[in-house]
């Protein structure tokens, strides 16, 4: 008689997998993918494998991050415990909350970003001369004169000068710098600007607003400060519309010195001279 074939069933790529291990397995499992709890049977650890969405990262399960990631197969991990192992979202394309269970959790990229590259850590990169005020939303394009934009953010040019608020001043450096963070590591309570930016405004004379130090503040040049740096500086002085700046002591008392001097000796040469021109006007009478 022959032997009835056995059916075999194949899982999905999808399939959790759940087992009874001991403790010292579980220590290997949790390190190939499981996520691994006590349970009350003869101190047996019950282990699970990483679902859709995340990978191990060591010990735990971790969500694939926002951006352009995705994980479609369980008990995915981390053969370093340090790098994601996730999957790329084709070009152009994001998951807007995290934990992408297959290529169809990432979507189009929002408007006023680069379709032909990859999401990386954000919804796409902002296309040339386009700003954001969200790191997984939309970018617009540069507002007004005065401006620039680069690398996703906004800045004061050379010769305009703005004025921010002290509180939204912090919040916009901060953003920005979660901005230039390129991986996993960037803060996620500062992926989005809440404030105003303010109206850049061109200066009478451009030299005076540098903004070469700082181009989210924005500075003046040496020498000048205040509202559109129309004021001198502390330990600068104004001359003929420039700021210049004080000279030392020593330097002041030579100088007044010298300006003395010759004003005297000018003087006395005046003086000279008038007497000659006297002594001489009465020879001739």
């Amino acid at each position: 008689m022959a032997a009835t074939p056995r059916r075999i069933t194949c899982l999905r790529p999808s399939t959790v997998m759940v087992m009874n291990v001991s403790a010292a397995a579980a220590r290997w499992f949790q390190t190939r993918g499981f996520h691994c709890i006590v349970t009350q049977v003869d101190n047996l650890k019950e282990c699970t494998s990483c679902p859709t969405g995340t990978y191990s990262g060591g010990h735990t399960c971790q969500a694939c991050p926002r951006g352009g990631f995705y994980q479609d197969q369980v008990g995915q991990y981390s053969s370093d415990k340090t790098s994601i192992n996730c999957k790329n979202c084709t070009e152009g394309t994001f998951v807007w909350e995290g934990s992408g269970k297959d290529p169809l959790s990432c979507k189009v990229c929002p408007t006023g970003t680069n379709k032909n590259a990859l999401a990386g850590f954000r919804a796409c990169f902002c296309l040339e001369n386009y700003f954001r005020r969200d790191r997984f939303d939309e970018c617009k394009l540069c507002p007004q004169e005065g401006v620039q934009c680069k690398d996703d953010y906004m800045t004061i040019r050379h010769g305009y000068y703005w004025n921010w608020s002290y509180t939204d001043i912090a919040e916009y450096k901060r953003f920005v710098e979660n901005l230039l963070t390129f991986n996993e590591f960037y803060e996620e309570t500062a992926t989005r600007f809440n404030g105003s930016l303010p109206k850049a405004h061109k200066c009478l004379k451009s030299g005076r607003c540098a903004n070469d130090v700082d181009q989210i503040t924005g500075n003046c040049a040496k020498g000048y400060t205040g509202w559109m740096c129309t004021i001198c500086d502390e330990e600068f002085f104004p001359i003929f519309g420039h700021c210049h700046p004080c000279p030392d002591l020593k330097y002041f008392i030579l100088e007044t010195s010298i300006i003395f001097i010759v004003l005297a000796l000018f003087l006395f040469l005046l003086f000279k001279s008038y007497q000659y021109q006297r002594r001489r006007s009465r020879s001739l009478v």
